[in-house]
C-alpha cells in the first residue's frame, strides 16, 4: 500500500493492477476499509470490517454495515457475505 495526500487513503499496486483503499472508520477495536479498482470498464468494490477480537459483537456488526452503507459504498446492493478467519491469532 502507498500512502496519497488524503489521510486515510491508499493506493495499492501489485505490477499493473492499482486499487485505492480508504480506511471509512477507525477507533480501538474496529476498522472498515473500503477499496475499489476499475479495470476493463468495471468497477470492483469491496468494504471490509475488521475486529481486534476473534468475534464481532452482531449488534455492533449491524451498526458499522449499516455505516458504510450511510456513505453510499455499495452501489449495486451486493450481499453482505461474512468471512470467517478461524486460522487468525491475537
Amino acid at each position: 500500500l502507498l500512502p496519497t495526500d488524503i489521510e486515510g487513503k491508499f493506493v495499492e499496486k501489485f505490477s499493473v493492477n492499482k486499487a485505492n483503499y480508504y480506511v471509512i472508520y477507525l477507533d480501538s477495536d474496529y476498522a472498515i476499509e473500503y477499496d475499489c479498482q476499475e479495470q476493463l470498464g468495471v468497477t470492483n468494490y469491496c468494504v471490509h470490517i475488521m475486529s481486534r477480537q476473534t468475534n464481532i459483537d452482531d449488534k455492533k456488526l449491524e451498526e458499522l454495515k449499516q455505516y458504510a452503507l450511510s456513505l453510499q459504498l455499495n452501489p449495486r446492493n451486493l450481499a453482505f457475505q461474512r468471512t470467517e478467519q478461524f486460522t487468525c491469532r491475537n
